[in-house]
């Protein structure tokens, strides 16, 4: 650690710095939330994206067991219509989805899509081509995402204008969590507009974490403070989680890594978790406080860098479980500690229980969506990123200086 600058002098140097960046955080924020939705307005375009889920049939074969061929010959009668975005708790089994195709425009290429479904296990396409066999096509995190049909953010595959109107057949598999379909028709323009601009959208929120990162760490060395030190680990595992999360990491980072593409999204939340924990612990000042609340604080960040281990040896339904309550209930202890420090006197508790707001109330969406109570939507997908984009900066505005390094 090189030379430390005095608190005070420290203070007043990086407040003016930050409150120009401010006003940059703040332009980008308004521009990112309002873009966010337009890729979920382009959706309602008829012409080049048609969303067919409601427009398929569904069986679920409990034994996993179950052929193309097999499937294919059953009465229209064992499928039951999706009458709504739903979920399904398939365990060992899969999901046969009947998609009745429309007559498509043959001057184009047509896909269908897994939208907002990054994390599929296995998706397999079939699809009826002239000499009457089945084109097989596979995506999913048990396959590399350079190895998949069409490499991208979420499972993806072609269809062949030319065979179109017919039936075509969707089998997924995932375990443990429970699968939410969203069966998207789309064309290769607008795959390729929505794409690029998806992409521009996370790569501006990458590029500004990465900012927000440097200043921590600035922070830190300014400070000689732990409690930077516990923040920029923070953001950086905020950060991989939403890559993970979103599919990116998958499609631009670690597209050969099958094992590493389906456990990052749990390894990232335990570390985000985790770190939060170990941040409210420093920047609340616990130990100077009470001596038990601080090691039950330290016990239970330990416990989830721990556990990521676990889960990735294991996972199953009892690990999901413990994945899904330590996620939860970090949420809980984040905002008692905050609150409890508030009260004990530690008047930047307060400020840093407003900061962590924006992750919390956009937490919900995909901790519901993980247990099968919510469907796949841009809400679940979404709603931490953005919370996040507030979050970060506001938590590095109200980060107090401690006790520093010792």
């Amino acid at each position: 650690m090189n030379a430390i600058v005095p608190r005070g002098h420290a203070r007043s140097a990086t407040l003016l710095l930050q409150a120009r960046i401010w006003w940059v955080v703040l332009a980008w924020l308004v521009a990112f939330t309002a873009a966010m939705g337009w890729p979920n307005a382009a959706r309602a375009q008829p012409q080049g994206n048609t969303d067919l889920t409601m427009q398929s049939r569904f069986w679920v074969d409990t034994t996993g067991k179950a052929d193309i061929y097999e499937v294919s010959k059953m009465s229209s009668e064992a499928f039951q219509p999706i009458e709504s975005h739903r979920s399904f708790k398939l365990d060992t089994g899969s999901l046969w989805i009947r998609v009745e195709l429309p007559a498509l425009d043959s001057e184009h290429q047509w896909y269908l899509s897994l939208d907002a479904s990054a994390f599929t296990d296995l998706a397999v396409f079939y699809q009826e081509n002239a000499s009457t066999s089945w084109k097989k096509q596979q995506a999913g995190d048990h396959i590399p995402v350079a190895e998949w049909s069409v490499p991208g953010r979420a499972p993806t595959f072609t269809i062949n204008p030319k065979n179109t109107p017919g039936t075509a057949w969707l089998r997924i598999e995932n375990n443990p969590a429970p699968i939410s379909p969203r069966l998207s028709l789309i064309n290769g323009s607008e795959m390729k507009i929505q794409g690029d601009w998806t992409t521009l959208l996370i790569g501006a929120y990458i590029g500004f974490v990465l900012l927000v990162m440097f200043l921590g760490w600035v922070h830190a060395r300014l400070y000689a403070d732990r409690a930077f030190v516990a923040y920029v680990f923070y953001v950086a595992s905020m950060l991989g989680f939403q890559i993970a999360f979103t599919g990116f990491g998958g499609a631009f980072f670690w597209g050969h890594w099958a094992w590493w593409n389906n456990a990052a999204p749990a390894m990232f939340m335990l570390w985000l978790t985790a770190s939060g924990i170990w941040f409210v612990r420093e920047a609340c000042s616990l130990p100077r406080h009470n001596g038990v609340v601080d090691r039950v604080a330290v016990t239970w960040s330990q416990f989830g860098f721990a556990f990521s281990a676990v889960y990735a040896l294991a996972a199953n339904e009892t690990t999901f479980l413990v994945l899904n309550l330590y996620g939860l209930l970090s949420v809980m202890m984040s905002i008692a500690l905050c609150f409890w420090a508030w009260r004990q006197g530690e008047r930047y508790a307060g400020w840093l229980l407003l900061g962590f707001l924006p992750v919390h109330l956009g937490y919900p969406f995909p901790a519901l969506r993980s247990t099968g109570v919510l469907p796949d939507s841009w809400a679940t997908q979404y709603a931490v990123l953005i919370g996040s984009a507030i979050e970060i900066p506001l938590l590095l505005y109200t980060a107090p200086p401690g006790e520093g390094l010792q």
